[in-house]
This record gives structure tokens, sequence and C-alpha cells, in this order.
């Protein structure tokens, strides 16, 4: 058995204290059979990709990553030579940031409906969920992190984002003051550790292109795929606070080092998919939805029992590969941007190049030296007097100088590559490069249209992303939002209940402006009445009279929906998504008013909506309505408006329920 030594370390610190053995795990046959397979398919796949492919222009796929990533981010080349001119023009690099910058002025919102069994839709669900979605992005702040994922997908052509349900601890002491550490605190300091949640949700992180491998090179959908690894670098202390509670972590070796001269096999103890240093640990994760298995190696250590089935609900892959441009429909990977651009961008540079050193030598020619003397480079700077020289003695070689100044022609050409580049890009028009001050604004809106038909095939590959993103991150919901979290005590009628995730999010109600949607997940469900009690804020006595109304200072809207439910029914989703801009164009506010101004002169000022005019004209307007327009409520609320509830709260009932109406006469509430 090989054996390995290493330094035992404290979980609490790094310093060594003793030496102890690890020990190679004693595999059954069963298990020494699945690793060996699992590692011969992980090395051949890795083989297949690495070989040279007519999509990748004759390069491997790491050729070809290393390549793209250069290219989009306007790498420089050290001179080989001193006298080398080393120049990047970085146009590549302006237009993946034109694409991302195109796309960012862009929302892309997924709407989910949902279909029972019987296929039939349920439209309070949808709505429900597709708010859920919108406001887990938010709180994970993925509007700010989603630019990686722009980039990545830009310069690669290509993205692969992973999302999972993540329960993030941090260790937690006592907090003490500066003011009050005095010499007897400092002799006797114990800090009070404890482990305190700071976050739970959802999660994406994107994995770089290089750490992912797919089984089957020719299927484009990763749904589709046969099964999948990805691999990942990370401390060893870093990999025992996420794995050290496995069984086999004890098993894992720190060092590359064989120490026992009898393993000979090549996916032995200290097997490794790719070299690295002392004290990190490569974790390799495979995943197979057609068979449901899951496997974890630690430094080759097979972590789980064969067959293990993956650790969520959905069953689908936790991995979502975004494409810019498709190849071809019997390819895994897309083109990129720098694949595009990376024969003209090289033409271009070397234009440049030459640009350069021909202006060099304009204001520095060649010179043939007849003389005895030893000329120097100072001797022809501005202003240098030079003696001891016979005319003649010194000639400019090539002949005219001003021919090496750059001619009409050559600016021509560097003109034209860099318009074939914007062909196979993007417009200048969407940088700004082609608008002057005398540009109008229907000018630009139009040209800027145009520019972004262009765009037609690369937006469709963001749009897509997103929805695969949404739809991953709805089955991640509709796992952990439905679990069990404990006991609470109902406020409105006292009894213990079991407890449930309760989101809130800033949504549009409506007609009654932009308030907070407030979704609950329970299985005891509030009856329509105190519903309508707690969205507008009614307090009642022991027979159900009102005793004080204090409003919202938003519009509330509470949904409750049962755990139970959904876990018991199986619904199909649908995505869709709905693409608009993030912020209103001028042409698109003008447009707005003359529509608005039309139809009261076609229609009636009478026959139009305000309030949802208003809404949205202050939308477009960056204007938050409940805040610009008055809602008409006054700061104490008298005894008469608290009567009225009763009659306001029979509407609501009946607008909720048809039968809680006759409910509540019987019982005598709110009537």
């Amino acid at each position: 058995m090989a054996k390995m030594k290493t330094k035992k370390q404290d979980v609490d610190s790094s310093v060594s204290v003793s030496e102890v053995e690890i020990k190679a795990p004693e595999y059954s046959a069963t298990e020494q059979e699945y690793r060996y397979n699992l590692l011969r398919i992980l090395e051949e796949t890795r083989n297949i990709r690495e070989q040279p492919h007519d999509e990748f222009n004759g390069m491997s796929y790491t050729d070809r990553y290393i390549a793209n990533f250069k290219a989009g981010n306007s790498y420089q080349e050290p001179r080989k030579n001193k006298e080398d001119t080393s120049l990047v023009t970085g146009t590549t690099r302006e237009k993946k940031n034109a694409v991302i910058n195109s796309v960012l002025s862009l929302v892309f919102d997924t709407n989910f409906r949902a279909f029972d069994n019987n296929n039939l839709e349920d439209q309070q669900l949808g709505e429900a969920m597709t708010d859920c979605v919108f406001q887990s992005n938010q709180v994970e702040q993925w509007d700010e992190k989603k630019i990686y994922a722009y980039d990545e997908l830009a310069t690669q052509g290509d993205v692969f984002i992973q999302d999972n349900w993540i329960d993030e601890t941090r260790i937690d002491k006592k907090k003490i003051k500066l003011s009050d550490l005095d010499k007897e605190t400092f002799k006797n300091f114990d800090p009070q550790k404890s482990m305190k949640v700071v976050f739970s949700g959802a999660r994406r992180s994107v994995i770089p292109g290089l750490q992912v491998y797919l089984r089957n090179i020719r299927q484009p959908e990763i749904k589709l795929q046969p099964g999948l690894f990805t691999r990942q670098v990370m401390s060893y202390n870093e990999a025992r606070a996420v794995y050290g509670k496995l069984p086999r972590w004890e098993n894992v070796p720190r060092d590359l080092t064989i120490t026992d001269s009898t393993e000979v096999d090549h996916f032995g103890f200290n097997w490794r998919l790719e070299t690295m240093g002392k004290d990190m640990v490569e974790v390799l994760c495979y995943q197979d939805k057609y068979n449901d298995e899951f496997q974890i190696l630690l430094n080759g250590v097979m972590q789980l029992p064969v067959g293990f089935p993956v650790p969520w609900e959905h069953g689908e892959y936790n991995i979502v590969q975004g494409h810019l441009e498709p190849i071809t429909a019997f390819f895994a990977y897309s083109k990129s941007i720098p694949d595009k651009t990376f024969l003209d961008q090289q033409v271009l540079d070397e234009m440049y190049r030459l640009a350069v050193l021909k202006t060099q030598k304009s204001f520095m020619p060649p010179i043939a030296n007849y003389s005895a003397n030893i000329l120097t480079k100072n001797m022809f700077l501005p202003g240098k007097v030079n003696n001891d020289l016979e005319k003649g003695e010194v000639e400019v070689l090539g002949g005219n100088p001003n021919m090496y100044s750059m001619q009409q022609s050559e600016f021509e050409m560097i003109k034209m590559i860099k318009g074939m580049i914007d062909e196979k890009s993007v417009s200048p028009s969407l940088t700004g490069q082609t608008f002057n001050s005398r540009t109008t604004a229907v000018e630009v809106e139009s040209v800027t249209k145009q520019a972004k038909q262009q765009l037609g095939i690369m937006i469709f590959g963001f749009m897509n992303l997103h929805l695969q993103l949404d739809y991953l991150r709805l089955l991640i919901l509709l796992e952990n939002y439905t679990k069990d979290q404990g006991e609470k005590v109902n406020e409105i009628n006292g009894k213990l209940e079991r407890k449930f995730r309760t989101v809130s999010v800033e949504r549009d109600l409506g007609g009654r402006g932009t308030g907070m949607k407030q979704i609950s997940f329970t299985d005891e469900h509030n009856t329509p009445e105190d519903i309508y009690d707690m969205e507008e804020g009614v307090t009642r006595d022991e027979t159900g009279k009102p005793t004080s109304v204090i409003p919202p200072q938003k519009p509330v809207k509470i949904m409750q929906l049962s755990p139970k439910a959904l876990r018991s029914v199986k619904y199909r989703w649908y995505p869709q998504i709905v693409i608009n801009e993030r912020e209103s164009s001028l042409a698109d506010r003008i447009s707005f008013e003359d529509r608005v101004t039309k139809a009261a002169q076609l229609f009636g000022i009478e026959n139009i909506n305000m309030d949802y005019a208003k809404q949205q004209w202050a939308i477009k307007n960056k204007i938050n309505p409940s805040f610009f327009f008055s809602q008409g409520q006054a700061p104490s609320v008298p005894q008469e408006q608290i009567d009225a509830i009763q009659e306001s709260s029979v509407n609501k009932i009946s607008r909720s329920s048809p039968t809680g109406v006759q409910e509540a006469a019987r019982q005598g509430k709110g009537m």
C-alpha cells in the first residue's frame, strides 16, 4: 500500500505540530474498477479536446483559449530584438467591450408559466415564482457580477456558470471594544467563538472553460451531454473547510511524491489530471444526470460511494453553458469575437508597426558614412553642430527621405482593415464614434437600431444564457424554498406553525402602482379577510371590529403558496424572455407623451386610465411614482375611515374569493 508522510495541522492554525502518515484508501474491487473507468474517461475527454480541431483553425482548445484571452485583453508580446516595435492596437478588445456595453444596456426579464399534470396553467404560481427568481438575483447582486460572465462569453465564445445553493458560515467571536481592553483582559484573552450563517441562498460562479470537460465534444447542448467533469484547484486548508467532513478526507495526499516503489498503476494513489504545487488540492467533480451519478475526487482519492446520486433534487446539471455564435450544430463550442477578428487584427497590428517604423525612418533615415570619423546617433539630433566633416562624406541611404513617410494608399489600407473588423464584429455607431454635434436624435436612434440588428445572433446568445440561468435558479428555489425551517408563531391567530421562507420584492402592483409584493411559503393559509387586513394595516379586536388603521407607505400585496402542494404536484415550467432597454431614451419618452396626447384627442381624457398613465410617465422619466404623485393620504386616520374599512373589506374579499363574502357575513367579520 502506498504511504505518504505529511505534517498534521491544527484545525484553527497552519502551524505544524506532529508527523502523521496518510494512507491510501482501501478500495473494494467494485470501487477500483469504477475509479479506473472514471479516470480513463476523463483523460480520454481531455485528450480529445486537446487535439487540433478544424473548428479552432487547427488549434487545440487550450491553445485557442489562450490566444483568445491574449487578443481579447490586448496582450503585448515582449520584443524579441531591441530594435523591434512592440505594438498592439487593441481593436479586438474595444470591439469586445462595445458588444458587452450594448448588452449591458438591455434588461433580460424571465417570466415563468406553470402548468399542472392536466396541462392547466396556474397564473398566480407562475407570477410568484417569477418574482422569487427576480428577488434571488437581486440578493445575489447578479447585475454587478454578470459583467464577468459577459466578458468570458465575448472573449471565448462560451461561458460556463455553476449555480448552487450555499449555506455560507463564518466564525463569529464575541466583540470587545478597544476601550475595554486592559491588561487583565489581554492576559486572559480567550475569544468566545461560534458559527453563524452569513448567507443562505443560491449563488452563481463562473468556471473557466479550461476547467470544464464535456464528454461529447460534438454535442452543443450541455443538458444533453452524457456526463461532464469540472476541475478546481484550491489550497489544502480551503479544501479541508469544504470537504473535511467527508469520510475519506483523511486519505487525501498533500504532495505528488510517490514513496512506495511498488505503486505502478497509472491511476494510483498519487494520480493527478494536471501537475500542481505542494499543499494544493485538485478537486474533480463528475456529473451524469442520465445515470444519476455524482462523484468527487480530491487529489485522485474518491470521496463518495459508487453510484452516489446527485445531491440536488432537480436532477439536472448545475452548470449552464452560454453560446455567443454557434460554429455548427455538431460542435460543443462557439465562435468568439477574437476568433472572428484574429487575422484582421494581426494585419492591422502589422500595418501600424510598419507605419511606426516608416515614420521613425523618415525622422532618422539610415546613413552612409564615407568619412574616417565614427558617427553616433546623437550627432543627428536637431541643433547639433558637427565639425570635421566634408561635403559628401555623409549621405542618406535609400534615396529621397520624404518617401519614407506614410502615403495616402497606406492610410486607405489601414482604413479598409478597420472596416473589415467592424463588419465582422460591431459597428462604431454603438460606441458613438460616428456621431458629431450636428447629428440629430432621430439619426442617432436610426443608426443605433441598424447597428443592433448586426448584433442579433450575439444578443440571442446572451438572451439564451439568461433564460437557462433563470430556469436553473427556478429549480433550485423550488427545492429549497419548500423545505421546512423549523417552527414559528402565527402573529394573526397565535398558533404554532411550520416555518418556511418568505420573499419580499418591489414590483408593479397593477393599478395600485409600485409596491411591495410579499410571497410566503406556508401550508397554514390565512383567510382572505386576514390577508386584506395585513395588506392595509388594519388591526381588529376579538369581535372583528377594526380598532386602528396604519396604512403602509407603499402598496402591499401578499401571496401565499403551499410547499406541500408544490412538492406533490409535478408542474411543468415554460420560461419566456422579455428584453427591454435599461434606460428609456429621450425619443421613447417623447413618443409616449405624444401617444397619450393623441389618445386624449381621439377618445377623450376621461377615457384614459390616469393612474396607469402617471405610473408609466414616472417610470420613463426615472421617477418613483409613489413619491412624485400625491396619494391623498391624511397624516392620521379618523374613526369614520376605520368604520369604512368594513365595507372596503367586503369588496376585497369578493375580489379574492367569491365564497369568502358569504362566510364573512355569516361570522360577522368586517360587516
